[in-house]
């Protein structure tokens, strides 16, 4: 690439394009998010609720009603183009230029794939219309909606001749409705630059946020930028010019692609001192790499040939050697040849089955992963010069792979909420590990919401940032273009660039966080390693098989998780309106089924959600968890054993667990000792145990929900009420808590999400909450002699005027997009508010 190539100047939505010019194989629901596709209906109009990204349903009532696009891609004249849709609902008919190129002629009722050639008369783009009309629908069909699973395409196959097509009668009559766009990309590419602050960030007589705040140094979002590949001179010299900018802000290294000798010295005569260096997925590292954007096995050379001249000239820096994406990554370690081999074995119990089968029984991928990811980090680590100065981050995409990180290896792990997937997700798996797993952990905040179409508005970029900062993060990263030159040639922030900054400089002036307090978990099962790959990238063959929302169905526990995050919408991928929420009941941790009886005494209640695969040490776990004091809600069918398909309920005694006796042949449930408070119509039950101090409720299904929604959520909002700290009159599902302790103070972090404008600045903005707060001292431990004081600035205290009434602190704030508080005795809380975190924090 030469330096032509390369603009770090201004640049205009124009230079993107429509969604799809950087990659043709798109999800038409992305369309729809960003304004471009059209409804069409007779009158009675086109909705699409709830709004979770790329899981878009249309429907209508009308006799004839559908939707309509612009083909991502201009067509050429005379050339037959094959476009291939996958849906989990289908329309009835597809026209391309008003010409009907498919219609619905066998029973297709629960989705699969579409495929027709269409050799257009004219060049430009194909308008695309998928329609329901029972006119072209079997008749013992149900009209049902139109949704697009995650993916399209379209292929060019050559010249050819035009082939006549009927012409679709009504499409002249059908109203056009546009809608205008959820997401827009203003974020990066039309943004206004900003000055930089190059104010140094003032040193603090206190101990400061213990957080390590890295840049992803390359603006590797600009268009026309190869920075996997090469880097050009003027590339080089961005970095370099950045640097004061970092410096000045308290940001303590950058993400490195390349290192050439003019940019190592510039660092190492610099400040920054911790430095990002990628490899690959493990994935990668075995198998055949799917896409150009992401690191293959030169980049593996290239990245451990940085660490090293790092390590070398620099004698006081940390290098955090970089694993991106493993969960997704890790699908390609199967493509290898021993993988194969191994998959062609009998694994369930049923014969030869597939890696992406559709059972719930992925103990072995999981155990193969987990020794993968060992095998490979080691093998770098051996050829590192100085590996005491080197870290290994394993960073997830989805926010609860990070339990399978820990016995891979990993010595820090780092999620993110790609695809606008919920915040409290992120945080609550993230630290819910990182307790279980004794591990630091970190936060990446990842703007991308379809290839590189940033979309993030700067106060979801403000408060995001505070969130993961006030959650406990050791280590904060981020994604995407937040520098580029002006017109004079400086380096200047976008707005979200200097959220960013402002950030940095936040945690430098913010004193030290103590351990968290978390009253609530629910807990991920053993062997969900499915789930760990976001729906978009569930294999094909499941979702052609299987009804619509088979994953919903199979995974449908973790919809529960709303009765904590407020409709969240999906654990995997959240409501575009609910980037966060708040936490009415409070803080949530999502543990791995693996967390120490120790760390499962941190709280109060937890809830097994989902499938597992149980052994004797989880099951010890929970008798004695439960005996100490701890309640626990889970279904008959997380007791399974990890054997072959169809497994068992596990070979062990459970009567002093549940107070139940299982019969291994028939799985008929027998009481001894539990208590049957509430029967389904089935027969089926939920059984209440006492063992020791604390309750296990067990229903005897295969999960929570099996036989619906509504008494699990019942039995969870009744234990949630009983963990609640903190109570909000107005009540406002907005509003999201977190707390800390430090010595014998509490700090008391509250958002207000209802003020960002979800999502991307379009939505509506709540007014500043104004309301009482009531604090409960005995669930955080407080002696009834508290007072307030309020945080300003992140680092000066004031009084916040509070009083006591029924063991309860009482205080009336105003709270915009955050506040904060510390609670403490008259004479220590301004003491512990300043004082160094506690040892195990």
């Amino acid at each position: 690439m030469d330096d032509q190539a390369v603009n770090f100047g201004a640049v205009s939505a124009d230079d993107w394009g429509r969604i799809g010019d950087e990659d043709p194989c798109v999800p038409l629901s992305v369309l729809y998010e960003y304004g471009q596709i059209d409804l069409l209906h007779q009158g009675g109009g086109v909705t699409a609720p709830p709004l979770v990204w790329g899981k878009t349903t249309f429907q209508g009532t009308d006799a004839v009603w559908g939707v309509a696009v612009d083909w991502v891609k201009d067509l050429l004249a005379n050339r037959q183009f094959t476009f291939i849709f996958r849906f989990d609902e289908l329309p009835d008919l597809i026209l391309a230029d008003r010409h009907i190129v498919w219609s619905r002629s066998r029973d297709m009722a629960n989705g699969g794939k579409v495929i027709f050639s269409y050799v257009p008369d004219r060049d430009g783009p194909a308008r695309l219309a998928f329609l329901k009309d029972r006119r072209y629908r079997p008749d013992d069909q149900p009209s049902g909606g139109i949704r697009f699973a995650e993916f399209s395409a379209c292929l060019d196959r050559g010249p050819a001749e035009p082939v006549a097509c009927d012409t679709y009668d009504q499409l002249d009559s059908l109203t056009v409705t546009k809608i205008p766009p959820l997401l827009v990309n203003r974020d990066y590419f039309q943004a206004p630059l900003v000055e930089p602050d190059l104010t140094p960030v003032a040193p603090q007589p206190y101990p400061t946020m213990d957080v390590v705040i890295v840049h992803e140094g390359i603006e590797s979002y600009l268009p026309a930028i190869a920075v996997y590949s090469n880097a050009s001179p003027q590339a080089v010299r961005h970095q370099i010019d950045l640097i004061p900018i970092l410096e000045a802000a308290g940001i303590d290294g950058v993400h490195l692609y390349h290192l050439p000798d003019e940019l190592l010295e510039a660092l190492a005569n610099s400040k920054l001192r911790a430095f990002i260096v990628p490899t690959c997925g493990a994935g990668e590292w075995w198998g055949p790499c799917g896409s150009e954007s992401h690191a293959t096995r030169p980049q593996y050379a290239a990245g451990l040939t940085m660490a090293n001249r790092l390590l070398d000239r620099i004698d006081d820096c940390r290098v955090y050697i970089w694993f991106p994406e493993v969960e997704d990554r890790e699908r390609d370690l199967f493509k290898s040849p021993a993988m194969k081999n191994k998959m062609a074995q009998v694994q369930f119990g049923r014969g030869t089955v597939r890696y992406d089968d559709t059972t719930d029984n992925e103990f072995w991928v999981e155990r193969t992963i987990v020794e993968a990811n060992r095998k490979w980090k080691d093998e770098l680590w051996n050829r590192l010069n100085d590996p005491a100065r080197c870290t290994a981050i394993y960073q997830a995409g989805n926010p609860f792979a990070v339990a399978h990180f820990a016995a891979g290896g990993a010595e820090m792990t780092v999620n993110k909420a790609i695809f606008r997937g919920c915040f409290n997700a992120t945080v609550a798996a993230g630290r819910g590990a990182a307790k279980a797993h004794n591990l630091p952990h970190g936060f990446d905040y990842d703007p991308w919401s379809w290839r590189f179409r940033m979309n993030h508005h700067p106060l979801e970029w403000r408060q995001g940032l505070r969130v993961y900062l006030h959650a406990g993060a050791k280590f904060l990263f981020h994604e995407g273009t937040l520098f580029r030159r002006d017109a004079d040639g400086r380096v200047k922030p976008t707005e979200t660039g200097r959220e960013f900054c402002d950030a940095a400089r936040y945690a430098r002036r913010h004193p030290t966080l103590g351990p968290q307090i978390v009253k609530m978990a629910a807990m991920h099962g053993a062997g969900e390693w499915s789930h760990l790959r976001l729906p978009r990238f569930m294999p094909q063959l499941q979702q052609d098989i299987n009804p619509p929302d088979w994953e919903v169905l199979r995974y449908r526990d973790w919809k529960l998780l709303d009765v904590f995050f407020p409709k969240i919408g999906g654990y995997m991928s959240g409501r575009f309106d609910r980037l966060m929420t708040g936490t009415p009941y409070g803080p949530l941790d999502v543990i791995p089924w693996d967390t120490p009886l120790e760390t499962m005494k941190d709280y109060e209640f937890v809830c097994a959600l989902g499938s597992n695969g149980c052994v004797p040490r989880q099951l010890e776990t929970f008798i004695r968890y439960a005996e100490t004091g701890g309640r626990l809600v889970l279904a008959l069918g997380q007791l399974r054993d990890q054997s072959l398909e169809p497994r068992q309920i596990i070979q062990a005694d459970l009567r002093p667990l549940a107070g139940v006796i299982v019969d291994p042949q028939t799985n008929r449930v027998t009481l001894d000792g539990g208590e049957i408070i509430h029967r389904f119509p089935d027969g089926s039950m939920i059984v209440r145990h006492r063992p020791g101090r604390g309750e296990v409720i067990l229903f005897t299904t295969y999960a929570l929900t099996t036989l619906g929604e509504d008494q699990p959520r019942r039995i969870l909002r009744q234990l949630g009420e009983r963990a609640r700290f903190v109570q909000f009159e107005p009540f406002s599902d907005w509003l999201e808590v977190m707390a800390n302790r430090k010595g014998r103070s509490v700090c008391l972090s509250l958002f207000h999400h209802g003020q960002i404008g979800f999502p991307s600045g379009t939505g509506q903005k709540d007014p500043p909450w104004q309301g009482t707060v009531r604090i409960d001292l005995a669930k955080l431990g407080l002696d009834a002699d508290v007072i307030a004081k309020r945080v300003e600035n992140g680092c000066t205290l004031a009084d916040a005027p509070a009083r006591i009434e029924n063991n309860q602190l009482v205080f009336q704030p105003t709270i915009d997009l955050f506040a904060e508080f510390v609670l403490g005795p008259a004479d220590r809380v301004e003491h512990d508010f300043y004082a160094d975190q506690e040892p195990n924090a």
